[in-house]
């Protein structure tokens, strides 16, 4: 994949569990091309994945049958003077085709979702209902508005909702823009009673002298009520029936812990105004457990186009095996890895020390109550330069570099470092290190346990 960006999010609260990207980036490096948070800042065509809300709206407004047939051929339109579209047997301004141009017949419109067929999302928002009152629960779901989570910059994407190609494109994810953020928001009323809450990432301020002073507590905020308790009751059903039917769009990412509800997504990249790019976005919107979604895990990623990208599914599954495992959602039996959630609520900040100048020993006796991991470089006694620097910030776990010695020291293991260690690494030691690629750390060129010296390259490779 060119770039990978997604999430967890608790549909209850709102709270971001996981978020994360690649390419990422680490901002006390200057080398870096994008800066954007691609999760808020990156707006892009979400394909099928925005089904979900065309056959939310026909639900909600009391139009669908399951169990009724339409035509899942291509849907060929005209338009009226509203520019809305309607089907035409035969000619028409264009036509409507499901993916690698398959037609599966007269079929369920519940049918419909579970083989992701855009001509029969075309149908339903152009027979069923209108574009008009389609749009009006898109921006019910919170699309093209922002999001406001946190104070954190973002986009509200692009709205091409005029002629009737762009009315139609919409109701099967593309022609206009959104953001993870924004979906994340949207599925959460999907995933629950129909009741739509803000994501949010900072879960409490405190006092950092007085840790029992909290100065800021999040709360969840409910930003809407799209569709009725009844209505969610009805999608959850359609997309259970995604993932678990034998034929289901989303079959192939089945996990032994748990059953799943959620849809799919591939849709092509637009770049200069073209659909010639020769890259797609492939993507999974997951509520988890089943029968009753606690978390809504959220994964995209742009790659060049292949038609198989939902069966290669073996790294999607791992995220949502971790998740179901870590959260005890499994039904297996399975003891629940601790929450890390919990576990990062026990980290704690601190101001770094003056060690410059000082004895190891006393270096030790202060850095020892910050449970913090200390890389001592160098055989000598006293400290010459230390990362973090003086009054810097430190946080529980992270790694911290003593060094003793300007000419030599011994290289320690930095397999699964970030860029961020190792940049520290170099900088406090000045040695010469070449890197290269993105990620953390796959492996070094000088071993482990080695004593390098000054003018020696260390090269270290990312993945």
């Amino acid at each position: 994949p060119r770039i990978i960006w997604c999430a967890v999010m608790d549909v209850k609260t709102g709270k971001i569990l996981a978020w994360g990207q690649s390419p990422s980036f680490d901002p006390n490096t200057l080398d870096i091309q994008d800066y954007n948070n691609y999760g808020a800042q990156l707006p892009y065509e979400p394909g099928s994945t925005m089904k979900t809300f065309t056959w939310a709206s026909a639900i909600n407004e009391g139009k669908y049958d399951p169990d009724q047939e339409a035509y899942s051929g291509p849907f060929c339109y005209y338009s009226d003077a509203n520019n809305n579209p309607y089907r035409v047997e035969k000619g028409g301004w264009n036509c409507i085709n499901n993916a690698r141009n398959k037609n599966y017949g007269n079929i369920s419109l519940d049918k419909g979702l579970v083989y992701s067929s855009n001509s029969i999302a075309a149908v339903i928002q152009n027979e069923l209902i209108t574009p008009d009152i389609y749009l009006s629960y898109l921006k019910k779901f919170g699309f093209f508005q922002p999001v406001s989570t946190d104070g954190l910059p973002e986009e509200t994407g692009v709205l091409n909702y005029y002629w009737p190609g762009d009315k139609i494109s919409l109701s099967y994810g593309q022609g206009s823009t959104v953001t993870m953020l924004q979906m994340l928001q949207a599925y959460s009323a999907i995933f629950s009673d129909g009741t739509m809450v803000r994501p949010y990432f900072v879960e409490s301020i405190k006092d950092s002298y007085d840790p029992s002073h909290v100065l800021y507590q999040a709360k969840t905020k409910v930003t809407g009520n799209p569709i009725t308790p009844e209505s969610a009751k009805v999608i959850q059903h359609s997309l259970y029936r995604v993932f678990n039917d034998d034929d289901g769009s989303a079959r192939h990412y089945q996990i032994p812990e748990c059953k799943l509800i959620g849809k799919t997504g591939t849709t092509q990249v637009a770049i200069n105004g073209t659909y010639d790019s020769g890259y797609t976005i492939t993507s999974l919107m997951a509520g988890l457990p089943a029968e009753n979604p606690q978390v809504a895990v959220y994964y995209c990623f742009e790659a060049l186009y292949n038609p198989d990208t939902h069966f290669y599914s073996e790294p999607i599954k791992n995220l949502l095996r971790k998740t179901a495992m870590r959260l005890g959602f499994s039904e297996n039996g399975e003891q629940p890895v601790q929450d890390t959630t919990a576990a990062i609520t026990e980290y704690k900040n601190y101001a770094m020390p003056q060690l410059v100048n000082h004895s190891l020993e006393y270096a030790n006796t202060k850095l020892q109550e910050l449970n913090t991991q200390i890389y001592v470089l160098g055989n000598g006694n006293s400290v010459i330069s230390q990362f973090p620097t003086e009054t810097s910030t430190v946080t529980t776990g992270q790694k911290v570099f003593l060094l003793t010695d300007t000419n030599s020291f011994v290289l320690p293991d930095m397999t699964g470092w970030t860029r961020k260690d190792v940049t520290a690494l170099w900088a406090v030691s000045e040695f010469g290190f070449k890197l290269s690629g993105q990620g953390k750390v796959k492996s070094q060129s000088i071993p482990a346990g080695t004593t390098v010296t000054r003018g020696m390259q260390i090269e270290v490779e990312f993945e």
